[in-house]
Order: C-alpha cells, then sequence, then structure tokens
C-alpha cells in the first residue's frame, strides 16, 4: 500500500511541489502551490480529475477560466491545453490521471519560459 503522507514533497518548480504516486492504471499526485504559484501550460494524453483541497486555483482552459474553491473537482479531458494559477493564498490540489503516467513523464509543457 503506498500512501502519499508518508513521502517526501519534491520541487516541480520554484513555486509549487508534489507527492506522486503510481497505480498501475492511474496516477494520483498531491500539488502544493505557494501564493500566486502556477502551472505552466500543458497538456498529456492523460483524463485528469483535479479536486481542490485547500485555497483558490485558477485552471485556463481552452473555453474559459475555472474558478476552484475548496471541494470543487474539475475534469479535463486528454489533450486539451490548461494551466494552474493558485490564489493569494496558495493550494493545494490533489490530481488523478488515468491511465498512469508514472514518474511524471508524459506531460507535454506548451510555454517555453517556464520549466516543470
Amino acid at each position: 500500500m503506498s500512501t502519499l503522507a508518508g513521502l517526501e514533497w519534491e520541487r516541480f518548480n520554484e513555486r509549487i511541489e508534489r507527492k506522486v504516486v503510481d497505480g498501475e492504471r492511474m496516477t494520483c499526485t498531491r500539488y502544493r502551490f505557494a501564493p500566486g504559484g502556477c502551472f505552466p501550460l500543458h497538456s498529456h494524453d492523460q483524463e485528469q480529475l483535479a479536486y481542490l483541497i485547500d485555497g483558490q486555483v485558477t485552471f485556463t482552459l481552452p473555453d474559459g477560466d475555472r474558478v476552484l474553491a475548496p471541494g470543487d473537482v474539475l475534469i479535463i479531458a486528454p489533450a486539451v491545453p490548461h494551466s494552474a494559477l493558485a490564489g493569494e493564498g496558495g493550494a493545494e490540489v490533489l490530481s488523478v490521471v488515468t491511465p498512469a503516467r508514472t514518474g511524471g513523464r508524459g506531460i507535454d509543457m506548451l510555454d517555453d519560459d517556464q520549466e516543470g
């Protein structure tokens, strides 16, 4: 059995940390955003469910922005470009993608000015 609580936080970029657990068919990631932290524009082949644990996050999608409050869920279809920006108080997001991503691979970064 794997547990997110027992894992160390790893740095994604200077304002985002994450913990990742890979299953056979899905990947579960807990992200911790500092205030104003941004996950840059990207896409991936997986369907994604994003659940906001704490704070506020604005997801930018081709059909408009979605502002999530604690308890909100957003489903993002495969291959849809999106980014996420934390509010003033930061945020914690639980992300589940399927099929499994395995080791963070499979994310196509679309914004060359950001690194992840």
